[in-house]
């Protein structure tokens, strides 16, 4: 609040430059410290702990022997040369990844905005907020299954069994979810 006047309203009254509704608004100052990050970083960020100003001598050493200790680090992989690049453009399966990538963040972001409405859809009679705090089971059971997919996959070097399982989960689901609608038309007719 601003002397007792909402902000949005404050912004709307005192925001009038060039005629910007208040969303843009909000747009251009959101965006802005984005902007001046992403000018500073190459100035400020260092390429590697060797060329890093604020460690001392030490440190610099331990960072390196650090990340050459590494599982699966080595000298070349630091550096990016023009073939490997070039490579990466021509493999498919870079390709075939982010279409994978692009449809699982779709199915998560789709869930994280639809759940409180498939919860409403439950037929509980719940008001908003309590359709909103049905929504934290959820999230808890989600965050205890990557937490401790995160944990084992790290112990045991194998990322890609979790993966797949975590995806079957998805799938078994979304074919509970078709079935339902097709079993539902079909009572319809």
């Amino acid at each position: 609040m601003v002397r007792n006047v909402p902000v949005r309203t404050a912004c709307e009254t005192h925001t009038d430059f060039a005629h910007v509704a208040f969303r843009r608004w909000i747009i251009v100052i959101n965006g802005i410290p984005t902007v001046l990050t992403a000018i500073a970083v190459p100035f400020v960020l260092p390429n590697s702990p060797e060329t890093a100003s604020f460690l001392t001598e030490e440190d610099r050493r331990n960072l390196v022997l650090l990340r050459m200790r590494e599982i699966g680090q080595t000298t070349a992989g630091q550096e990016l040369l023009k073939e490997d690049v070039m490579k990466g453009v021509k493999d498919w399966k870079v390709y075939a990844y982010a279409v994978a990538q692009f449809v699982g963040l779709g199915m998560l972001y789709s869930f994280s905005v639809f759940l409180p409405t498939i919860i409403n859809g439950l037929g509980g009679g719940w008001n908003r907020q309590v359709v909103q705090a049905l929504t934290i089971p959820v999230y808890i059971a989600g965050f205890i299954t990557y937490v401790a997919g995160a944990y084992y996959s790290d112990k045991t070097q194998n990322r890609g069994l979790f993966c797949i399982a975590g995806l079957a989960v998805s799938m078994i689901g979304y074919i509970f979810l078709i079935a339902n609608k097709v079993s539902t038309r079909m009572l319809r007719v």
